[in-house]
């Protein structure tokens, strides 16, 4: 019984993880090769490439890398300061959107390459702590919103919904 309910818990435990495939940077930046690659990765990079349009989501998130390496930080960065919680998810969702309508905000971001952290905070009620830990996710999500980056613009479509 004890065995059954370990086992139960870490199948809960592992169930968001089931979903998630691990990628390194250097397949999609065009590296690797079929061989080297035994989970065939390289394989499924490159045909969902071959199957995408003009602005597939490789040249996205290229596009975008070079984007933000204007504002010190790197594409492939994003996943350590991503928010993992849905109430701080739900947090950021809310100072992505004052910052896409508020063309104020959205100017000073571009003009100084940082976020304006005491402005946001004194517009959207969101605190300043939340939004200097996620400061990088929230210029990313920002900019991919605001530009042409339509498929990774579907990964961030619960900016609008929330």
């Amino acid at each position: 019984m004890l065995i059954k309910r370990e086992l139960i818990d870490y199948y809960r435990s592992q169930k968001n993880s089931l979903r998630e495939v691990s990628v390194s940077p250097h397949v999609l930046e065009g590296g690797g090769e079929p061989e080297e690659d035994t989970e065939g990765v390289y394989l499924a990079v490159v045909k969902s490439s071959r199957e995408a349009s003009d602005h597939s989501l490789r040249e996205e998130i290229l596009a975008a890398n070079e984007l933000l390496s204007d504002y010190g930080f790197r594409f492939f960065d994003l996943t350590e300061c991503s928010p993992q919680q849905d109430k701080t998810r739900k947090e950021c969702a809310v100072a992505i959107r004052f910052m896409l309508t508020d063309s104020a905000l959205f100017a000073a971001l571009e003009k100084t390459r940082k976020l304006p952290i005491k402005a946001l905070a004194a517009t959207s009620g969101v605190s300043r702590k939340t939004l200097d830990r996620y400061r990088k996710y929230i210029i990313m999500a920002v900019l991919i919103l605001n530009g042409d980056y339509p498929q990774l613009a579907e990964y961030l479509k619960f900016v609008k919904e929330v």
